[in-house]
């Protein structure tokens, strides 16, 4: 699974920008971001500057800016493709056949590791409850005598 989830990771990733995006929402990101570059760099002063004195001309605001514009724009489209990325994963029918090339022993190795642990917990959530309830109902008896 993790094989197979690398690849199609990879295989996303080497995919042109266009792919990912609507032509819509690519002319409005291009549009936005070449406004907002031309609007807020000096590029007249920079370009006659060392590249390590550019920082003194860029504001910390406009990096948080594009950035937060960057990762809400980049969430509507994962939210808009994952379905279809989930789809073509097809984690259901991946998980199904690991499940099913377990042998007997190793799963229930695993169900009694998972089944102590939450036994544990509820014995001990019992034993907290226990000891509430009967401090509540001491203290109502010492009340009521």
């Amino acid at each position: 699974m993790t094989t197979k989830m690398q690849s199609e990771l990879t295989e996303q990733t080497n995919k042109p920008l266009h792919d990912w995006l609507d032509h819509e929402d690519a002319k409005g990101i291009q549009n936005t971001l070449i406004t907002y570059t031309l609007e807020r760099l000096p590029f007249d002063k920079l370009i006659h500057r060392p590249v390590n004195e550019w920082n003194t001309f860029i504001n910390p605001q406009w990096i948080e800016r594009i950035v937060t514009a960057s990762v809400s724009k980049s969430s509507s489209v994962l939210q808009r493709k994952l379905p279809s990325m989930l789809e073509f994963l097809n984690l259901e029918e991946v998980v199904a056949e690991q499940v099913n090339a377990f042998s007997v022993e190793r799963l229930e190795a695993i169900v009694l590791d998972i089944s102590r642990r939450e036994f544990r917990m509820i014995k001990y959530l019992g034993g907290v409850l226990g000891a509430v309830i009967g401090l509540v109902q001491g203290i109502v008896l010492v009340m009521l005598i």
